[in-house]
């Protein structure tokens, strides 16, 4: 079903009164299943402040008094009558109203608008103010002040942040309140054994059927909450007529002014009415309002009406739950009500928990919140969704609440304070409304602000006394909520900044093709951007590294615009970027915050008929160089449902039998061939006026389908535009490639450390775990903490036995009086050192550990140039810091310390012996009985000091266990994750003989340069590179697959470093090399690193030890050639600039060292005399134009023994590509468990692995910089 053009003939119809009461049923399940809830809790929250209940039912009904006119001026008269009006085109709440704002007075915290985007039809702005009015001048103010504009943001984010609390705090109190009604069937003991584990596992019941959508139970929620309504409202009726007839003077407001005489510092809470207004783009005001004045509104006064009643009679307060909801239900009808309330309480926590879902996927729609995974549950009822990151999240914090606080009078306090801040920032936000969007006098908004504001300000000001009661919950939430949704804004803003600033033109992509030689290769090149106008600079980069790219490249930039939905047909703005012949264009998709985006198959039809509508329109033509940029120049087209363009995508199979049918035949055909539903629409006589385009006919190896567009014959398109057309079809049959940037953000250098912390740490941190546009030690961190602990207790309890003070066991009571203060010192110094070998050492076992598959990578910095093996590791560090500091606050004690301690520390012992055991057996050669005795010696004494630790384990021990508990699963996931994905690198590799043959079918070309292709494997191809040729058929003219692996030995000699062979015949220019390092190796960087690889392929060509193979030996990966790094072999190369050249030619053989040093050639060649340097021959690659390249490069290679011609010339083609540059070509792999996996596993390699992967430091050859690598996505399923 197409949700687009169903939602927009839906909003087109005038609803009749048969359809505003079916919207206003259904509300009732949706909109007011939370409010509808409160008095399960309220009055039991209220009386919970220390409020006497005396004979005078003074108290109780100013509570009614106050609950009663609270719940008529805010819900009824704000909500109801004022705010539902402040609709954005249909939607509600707090970024409904700010969208609003931001579209009326250009404060858009979107950085991509376009004065295009003005003219959506729902982009209304509802008539201009008059320039000199106040709304002009407010409008003008807040359009020069970006502070202004910063404080709207925050306060919008503010109340969004608060909605997200309330996502937490309503499920777990309804749910709670539902279930405390067991308390009057089952005795105070047990009670509280029943109450807090009922309520979660209703809770995880609840979010565990997220997934599943509400569609396919939603029919129930509106039933359930009439049921509940009625049941309420009709309970209270009876308690008013049984209990207390004149129950309704309580409605005075004089009894709330008696009510705070009394009572002074009273407390309340306010009820949830945010909903309402969030909830709006479900259901029409009309609706909302019928289902709330009708049905809601009596419900809830009469029930408690009841309630006070029943209380006005009872005086005696005997229980905790004496207020509670359960106690003024007749006892007969306790248990049924019970049933419905908890139904009730879940379908008021599913509408919380839809509108929170609802709320973060419009604020990541308009940059403020990190990209999250959204699932459309309904393909019939638009905007129902479910976020998993979100829905996980809200589980755990909802659990939390429920298990902390245990008691409504809490979950109260802080549900009380985050709904009264929601209803603070929509006062605020609306009085702007009235004034800039309604064009109201401002004296209306100040009246506005002064009504509801004074009201909620006072509820407000009672929820921050009881902040240290439970509303500081709402409040740390929002905090981190903010700060997130801020810091992405933040971060998202400073990217495109510098996109825009660093964007070049195309007169620079027309300049470098002629310097670079940029070729073209079939296909379409999708290049992801936020730019609206220019190139990207990642593009600049792209080609710069591999100059080839697609035949017909789109920029295509899908960015969101403040309104709810854009319609279908002004859904694309497509225009050129350069001359026509480029085939250059872009494309700009746009979305609304609340629109649906389609598949990928889908869309990727509906932007290709757009573009092809625009050649067929032909509303931009070819424009002269000056006007290359104007990007002004866009043409709005909508999807394919909304022009005259139709595009049909057959097999090949199918092709000779379409081609042989008539026009009139043409529907049936192209319908079993796979045509779209909307070619079916038409009829034989529509269809035969169409003129037909398709490519010239290839080899079916070429393309597995055939695509071809159907155009009006009038008016006729000219011959360009044909052309144009075929081309746009050759290039869709041999598939669409995404070009997707890959950005890493980091501070400028003299930035303030707050943002260094916002930009590298936790921009980065939600960077990595978003998603894509639509990844040992427990000894060493308690060590440092009890160093001072262990020192000279023993000395100290052998001199004495009395015990007079809890230090009597310390060590500084050993110490005589005088020297305790310099002992101090120079202990305090030893603790130091002590820590610090520890933490050198945690450091070590780590990076052993990351370079055998067993940790995450993580980043290993070299402190000393000198002293092999001084690193360290600032994730690790800083972990350890946060870790220790923990447990000195957290222990405060040596004795818990030293428990802790000493379990890890006999844990490593036994470890230690029990492989031990096996060296001595395995390693050493020895009699096994050597090793028995060796284990029954030390083990048995380790045994006992295990198990003295294991009785300490609630005394301390347990921190230990658990750390290393978490340790341990990180790194076997981690370990099992890379092993997972090596196995499915073998199973997927390809052959040589597959590579030759796809040259033939996809018309492969190479580009100058050498490519460096990073893989796990030691022979093969792997399947990352066979995905990046199909999409891209182009590589260097040299590459190399590239295998950096660990070796299970400390160090690997330089001249045993490489492995280096070729793949396939000898003029293909295929290498494969393997560098070896052990775990204790040091990674040189990445220039040094790249001139040794080169050398040793150098070195390989010249020894000529591995023969030109014949077809049948490509495979044979053990013919690989052991070369050592440039100090170890005879091979040297030289790297000069261009202006050096012709100084360097013009020396003779005994010049040479001095030129070169001079040159920038390495210190090796310094270490050669003269005598040996004359015995040099010279190999360089052909003088080419200065603009192609930047640097000369040669090779020195001994005259003896003689190489070869063919040698000669692989030498000179090296040269060549060296001196074009090096790119890294990176895989990017996204691991997911089959279809079929046990939960298990779905949970280790979907999120686990990932997560760690995400967090993990790229791999250390990943260390170039980022201009010169290019990445390549895939998917492995494991």
């Amino acid at each position: 079903m197409d949700l687009e053009t169903g939602s927009r003939q839906n909003s087109a119809k005038k609803e009749s009164w048969k359809t505003v009461l079916i919207l206003a049923y259904q509300s009732l399940g949706v909109v007011y299943g939370d409010l509808s809830t409160s008095p399960l809790y309220v009055f039991r929250s209220i009386f919970s402040e220390n409020i006497n209940h005396t004979e005078t039912n003074e108290e109780i009904y100013g509570v009614l008094s106050l609950v009663f006119w609270t719940f008529t001026l805010v819900p009824l008269l704000k909500y109801v009558l004022i705010v539902l009006k402040a609709d954005d085109n249909g939607e509600g709440g707090t970024f409904a109203l700010y969208s609003l704002l931001c579209r009326h007075a250009r404060v858009s915290s979107l950085p991509n608008c376009q004065v295009a985007d003005e003219e959506l039809s729902e982009y209304n702005k509802n008539g201009f103010a008059p320039e000199r009015s106040i709304a002009s001048k407010l409008k003008s103010t807040l359009e020069k002040h970006k502070v202004l504009q910063r404080i709207l943001l925050v306060l919008a984010l503010i109340g969004t942040s608060m909605v997200i609390g309330d996502g937490v705090l309503t499920p777990a109190i309804s749910v709670f309140s539902a279930v405390s009604g067991l308390e009057l069937s089952v005795s105070k003991e047990h009670h509280r054994y029943i109450e807090v584990p009922s309520a979660c596992i209703i809770l995880i019941g609840l979010f565990a059927l997220q997934h599943f959508g509400t569609h396919r139970v939603g029919f129930l929620f509106a039933p359930i909450v009439i049921i509940w309504l009625f049941c309420i409202g009709a309970i209270g009726v009876y308690n008013i007529f049984h209990w207390n007839p004149h129950v309704y003077k309580a409605l005075s407001p004089y009894y709330i002014f008696l009510f705070f005489k009394k009572t002074q510092n009273g407390g309340w809470m306010a009820l949830g009415s945010e909903a309402m207004f969030a909830d709006l783009g479900h259901f029409s005001q009309l609706s909302i309002k019928i289902a709330f004045t009708s049905v809601v509104y009596p419900s809830l006064v009469l029930a408690y009406m009841g309630q006070a009643a029943y209380l006005s009679r009872h005086h005696h307060v005997q229980y905790e739950h004496h207020f509670g909801f359960y106690v003024s239900i007749p006892e007969k009808l306790r248990l049924p009500i019970l049933v419905i309330a908890i139904l009730a309480a879940v379908v008021g926590s599913q509408a919380i928990i839809t509108g929170t879902f609802s709320i973060i996927n419009q604020c990541s729609a308009l940059s403020c919140f990190p990209r999250v995974k959204v699932v459309h549950t309904s393909s019939k009822i638009h905007g129902q969704i479910y976020i998993p990151e979100i829905n996980w999240v809200l589980m755990l914090l909802c659990l939390a609440v429920t298990i902390g606080f245990r008691d409504t009078k809490r979950m109260g306090n802080a549900a009380g304070l985050a709904v009264i801040t929601v209803m603070l920032v929509t006062t605020c936000l609306m009085s702007l409304v009235i004034v800039l969007c309604w064009h109201q006098h401002v004296l209306l908004a100040l009246g506005f602000v002064f009504i509801f504001g004074t009201i909620e300000a006072l509820f407000f000001s009672a929820s921050l006394i009881k902040f240290l009661e439970g509303a500081w919950f709402p409040v740390a939430l929002a905090f981190v909520f903010l700060t997130i949704m801020y810091v992405w804004h933040y971060g998202t803003l400073k990217k495109y900044e510098f996109d825009v600033q660093n964007k070049v033109s195309i007169n620079w992509l027309l300049s470098l093709g002629a310097s670079i030689g940029i070729v073209r290769v079939r296909g379409i090149g999708l290049m992801h951007t936020e730019l609206v106008s220019g190139i990207p600079a990642i593009f600049s980069r792209f080609v710069t590294n591999l100059p080839a790219f697609h035949q017909v490249l789109v920029f295509l930039c899908i960015k969101h615009v403040p309104v709810p939905r854009v319609r279908p047909e002004e859904r694309f703005l497509v225009g050129r970027v350069g001359p026509r012949d480029f085939r250059l264009y872009r494309c700009i998709v746009r979305y609304g915050y609340r629109d649906f985006h389609k598949d990928d198959i889908e869309f990727e039809n509906d932007l290709v008929c757009s573009i092809a509508e625009f050649i067929r329109t032909g509303s931009t033509e070819t424009s002269s160089n000056n006007e290359f940029e104007k990007d002004d120049k866009m043409t709005v087209v909508g999807t394919c449902s909304t022009h005259s363009v139709w595009m049909s995508e057959d097999n090949v199979d199918d092709v000779d039998n379409i081609d042989a049918a008539g026009p009139s035949e043409l529907k049936k055909i192209k319908s079993s061939a796979g045509t779209s539903e909307l070619m079916e629409t038409k009829s034989p006589t529509e269809t035969s006026e169409l003129m037909e385009i398709k490519s010239p006919v290839k080899s079916p190896q070429m393309i597995r389908k055939r695509v071809r567009f159907f155009v009006p014959e009038s008016p006729k398109i000219d011959s360009a535009a044909t052309r144009e057309l075929e081309e746009l079809t050759e290039a869709r049959e041999c598939g669409v490639a995404y070009i997707i940037g890959q950005s890493y953000m980091r501070a400028k250098p003299g930035c303030s450390m707050l943002k260094k912390l916002v930009i590298n740490y936790v921009y980065e941190f939600l960077r990595r775990n978003s998603r894509a546009p639509s990844y040992i030690a427990f000894t060493s961190v308690v060590y440092p903490s009890l160093v001072l602990a262990y020192m000279g207790q023993a000395a100290y309890l052998s001199r004495h036995h009395h015990v007079q003070y809890e230090h009597h066991f310390g060590f500084y009571v050993s110490i005589p009086e005088k020297l305790r203060l310099p002992i101090l010192v120079i202990a305090i110094l030893a603790a130091v050192v002590g820590s610090q070998a520890i933490i050198t050492g945690t450091f070590s076992i780590i990076n052993q550990c990351s370079a055998l598959s067993c940790f995450p990578r993580v980043k290993v910095v070299h402190t000393s140039s000198k002293i092999h093996g001084q690193i360290y590791i600032p994730e690790i560090n800083w972990v350890l810091m946060l870790l220790c500091l923990a447990v000195t606050i957290g222990f405060r004690d040596t004795k818990r310390m030293g428990n802790a301690a000493g379990l890890a520390v006999i844990t490593v012992m036994l470890v230690t012996t029990c492989l031990m055991s096996l060296v001595i057996v395995l390693c050493w050669h020895q009699h096994v009985l050597l090793a028995l005795g060796f284990v029954f010696i030390f083990g048995t004494i380790e045994a006992l000091f295990f198990s003295a630790s294991l009785i300490k384990f609630l005394e301390g021990a347990w921190f230990p266990v658990a750390l290393a508990f978490v340790f341990l699963t990180i790194m076997y996931v981690w370990h099992y994750g890379t092993l997972k994905k090596y196995e499915f690198d073998v199973q997927n590799k390809v052959s040589i003989n597959w590579l030759l043959s796809l040259g033939a079918s996809i018309g492969i070309v190479r580009v100058r340069g050498i490519g460096l292709m990073h893989t796990e494997l030691v022979s093969g191809i792997p399947a990352i590179f066979s995905r990046f040729v199909t999409n891209l058929p182009a590589f260097h003219q040299v590459l190399v697959f590239l295998c950096i692996k660990h070796v299970p030995v400390p160090r690997v000699r330089p001249e045993e470093r490489f492995l280096v062979g070729r793949v396939g015949p000898r003029d293909f220019r295929l290498y494969r090399c393997i560098v070896r390092y052990g775990y204790r190796d040091f990674h040189k960087d990445d220039i040094e690193f790249e001139n040794d690889l080169v050398c040793s392929i150098a070195e390989f060509i010249r020894t000529g030890s591995t023969e030109t193979s014949s077809n049948n030996e490509f495979e044979k990966d053990d013919k690989m050639t052991v070369v050592g790094t440039c100090s170890t072999h005879s091979v040297w190369m030289s790297e000069d600039n261009v202006d050096d050249v012709d100084n360097i030619d013009a020396a003779g053989p005994s010049e040479l060292k001095k030129i070169k040093s001079s040159a920038g050639t390495s210190e090796l060649m310094e270490t050669k005399s003269p005598t040996e340097t004359s015995e040099l021959m010279e190999i360089k690659s052909p003088v080419k134009s200065p603009q192609m390249i930047r640097k000369r490069v040669r090779f020195f290679v001994p005259e003896s023994p003689k190489i070869d011609s063919a040698a000669t010339r692989e030498l000179e083609e090296l040269t060549e590509a060296r001196e074009c540059g090096v790119a890294y070509i990176i895989g990017q792999s996204y691991m997911r468990a089959k279809p079929g996996c046990s939960m298990l596993k779905k949970l280790v390699i979907n999120y686990v692995y990932e997560f760690l992967r995400r967090n993990s430091r790229a791999p250390s050859y990943v260390n170039a910089a980022h201009a010169s690598s290019l990445e390549v996505g895939m998917m492995y399923q494991v």
